[in-house]
């Protein structure tokens, strides 16, 4: 269920969209103990801030999880 919710937050361009999909993510990890679904939702905060800037760069979730220094499976 994590790789479904963060896909989803990949193209969640406004604000209120953004919170069902934290929501979930929480849920994921509350239900699964998931220690990647922190990791998922810190890459997806700085997808949604490139997105907010305007930055095409937020385009490229694997790139801004590289650039961020992280390596993990959505899954």
């Amino acid at each position: 269920m994590l790789a479904p919710a963060f896909v989803l937050g990949c193209a969640a361009f406004q604000g209120e969209q953004r919170e069902p999909i934290k929501s979930a993510i929480k849920t994921v990890k509350e239900y699964r103990q998931f220690k990647n679904a922190d990791t998922a939702l810190r890459v997806l905060e700085e997808v949604w801030r490139l997105m907010d800037e305007k930055d095409e760069k937020s385009w490229d979730w694997q790139a801004v999880a590289q650039g961020m220094g992280l390596d993990f499976l959505v899954a």
